[in-house]
């Protein structure tokens, strides 16, 4: 009597029609697979797989897990409805019967492709010499379904390579995704791979009888030939392949060098930009500085050739003041004076006078000729900054009065046939900015 088992099948499917492709190689992987288990018992031992998947940032509670107790007539907590984090990052690892082997988290947005494929396995092999070092005694770790660059790039080693029971992937097509399954395998027979030395041509008279055993010793020659180039054939490839890689590699580094340098090229662009900006602001707040200075010190006369006699106070200092502007100058009594003192502790340190009428500050400069016999001199009470181009043009004019050119100079201005001249950068320059 027949098992029910196998007429469920027979009715299920025709076994009558040939398998497709994909599903006989599924068929062969199988056997391969049993094959190798049969032949060695402990050989699922040998074996690391993988996988890998998507790590979200976090994930959202169940209501198991956001349930809280309440008392009886407590209301309901309000509760935030989450959804799955948008930052998500690709988790591969690798393991064995004894547990994890290797595991690595990809960079965010980065998938696998062959060339990263090929890395993670250069670093899972190093992973395995560490934690697995009785694996790699007899050969190197192989996986079970590659793509084009990963195949030729392990085919020179001693392993052989073993095809995958669930995905097939064609190993000479230009597929680009990576396998979704990996397995290892160490510890298995080492590939005989081509022979190393051809084997002679007879060079003796052929007869009749020995005819087929020189044509068996040429098809034999000619399978090593053809073996050594095939070999040689897929080492060239292999060596293209790596100098393709590292072409791709050169590449990516000179891009990322052109956008940093771009960025630098910008940032130094923005920073210029900013210094002149600020530049500018500084021009103008120093201009406005000395604007408002100028203004303060504009009621201040400053008077030279003051002689200091013993310990002068400051009603002493502005009786003499008081002297010279009413004996010398001959300005009556009505000039009101509101400040009076030394700028320093010289014998002969000027006196800074505070003067607050305008009509005041006018008589004193319109009866200043009468100084001249005297060592007092009248000035006002210029800035820093104004004082140093002062001493630049007075030397200026002294150098066109040698010259008999005739010039007149008021605060920081230099008037020279009907030209005002001022000082830029140290030179004395006129409005159209050329030097005088």
């Amino acid at each position: 009597m027949p098992l029910t088992g196998y007429r469920a099948i027979a009715k299920s499917g025709d076994l009558s029609k040939p398998f497709r492709p994909k599903r006989r190689k599924g068929l062969i992987a199988c056997e391969d697979w049993l094959l190798n288990i049969h032949e060695e018992p402990n050989f699922l031992t040998k074996v690391i797989t993988g996988d890998e998947t998507w790590v979200y940032g976090y994930d959202p509670e169940t209501k198991r897990q956001s349930s809280q107790w309440l008392l009886k007539n407590a209301p309901k907590p309000k509760k935030a409805r989450m959804s799955k984090s948008k930052t998500k990052v690709l988790f591969g690892t690798f393991f064995d019967h004894q547990g994890i082997v290797h595991y690595e988290f990809l960079p965010q947005g980065q998938t696998i492709n062959q060339y990263v494929y090929l890395a993670i396995l250069r670093r899972l092999r190093e992973s395995i010499r560490k934690k697995r070092p009785e694996k790699l005694k007899t050969g190197n770790a192989k996986p079970t379904h590659l793509m084009k660059i990963v195949y030729h790039v392990l085919q020179g080693t001693t392993c052989p390579i073993l095809h995958c029971i669930e995905t097939q992937v064609d190993l000479y097509t230009n597929n680009t995704s990576a396998p979704t399954e990996v397995a290892y395998f160490s510890g298995t027979e080492q590939n005989p791979g081509p022979p190393t030395k051809r084997q002679t041509t007879l060079t003796a008279p052929v007869h009749s009888g020995e005819r087929e055993s020189i044509d068996g010793e040429l098809k034999m020659l000619i399978l090593n030939m053809a073996a050594e180039i095939k070999s040689l054939g897929e080492r060239i490839d292999i060596r293209l392949t790596k100098i393709e890689t590292r072409m791709d590699d050169w590449d990516m580094r000179f891009c990322n060098m052109e956008e940093k340098l771009t960025k630098c090229t910008e940032s130094q662009q923005a920073t210029e930009k900013l210094a002149s900006c600020n530049s500018l602001k500084v021009n103008e707040l120093e201009a406005r500085v000395e604007f408002f200075e100028t203004r303060l010190r504009e009621p201040n006369l400053v008077f030279y050739g003051i002689e200091r006699e013993g310990d002068e106070n400051q009603a002493d200092c502005n009786l003499k003041i008081q002297n010279v502007i009413r004996d010398k100058m001959e300005i009556g009594d009505d000039l009101k004076i509101t400040k009076c003192h030394r700028l320093s502790r010289g014998s002969n340190a000027p006196v800074l006078v505070v003067v607050p009428d305008y009509a005041d500050r006018a008589k004193i400069f319109k009866n200043a000729y009468k100084l001249r016999d005297t060592k007092i001199s009248i000035s006002k009470d210029y800035s820093k900054n104004v004082r140093e181009q002062r001493r630049i043009l007075i030397a200026k004019r002294k150098e066109l009065g040698e010259r008999g050119i005739k010039s007149k100079l008021r605060d920081n201005k230099l008037f020279v046939n009907d030209k005002v001249c001022k000082v830029m950068n140290g030179q004395v320059v006129d409005s159209t900015g050329a030097a005088i």
